[in-house]
């Protein structure tokens, strides 16, 4: 992320993870909470995550962060960030996507539809403090 796009830590930051795991989504949730971030959302899929994008978007108080999985059942991580890319609401979501994906094709889809920051599976904490701040 840029620096002028990097949201700083702070409790009130929104958050969004979009991942098919529960383990993935536990260990996810726990290392944000120990960053210090406390409001998170979960999803367990694009198809979910774009609902609850553009729900919250809709009652004024839309995500801050997104920060998706690629490989997910009904809608996958880089379907959903193409259907944001398509709604004014959601379009300028910073999205880290955080995938197990090491395929370069679509680490490249990734890229070319925005995503800010891009974590290979597995990762530290540290990893994804220094993608988020």
């Amino acid at each position: 992320m840029t620096d002028a796009k990097k949201p700083s830590v702070t409790k009130n930051l929104s958050i969004l993870i979009v991942e098919d795991s529960d383990a993935g989504i536990a260990f996810l949730r726990q290392e944000l909470k120990g960053i210090g971030f406390e409001h998170i959302v979960m999803a367990k899929n694009g198809a979910e995550g774009l609902e609850k994008a553009r729900e919250s978007a809709r009652i004024g108080v839309p995500f801050e962060l997104v920060i998706a999985d690629i490989n997910m059942p009904k809608m996958d991580g880089l379907q959903m960030v193409e259907r944001f890319k398509e709604e004014d609401a959601l379009k300028n979501i910073p999205v880290l996507v955080v995938s197990a994906e090491r395929d370069m094709g679509k680490v490249l889809k990734a890229i070319n539809l925005g995503v800010k920051q891009y974590i290979i599976k597995p990762y530290s904490r540290n990893d994804l403090k220094d993608k988020i701040i």
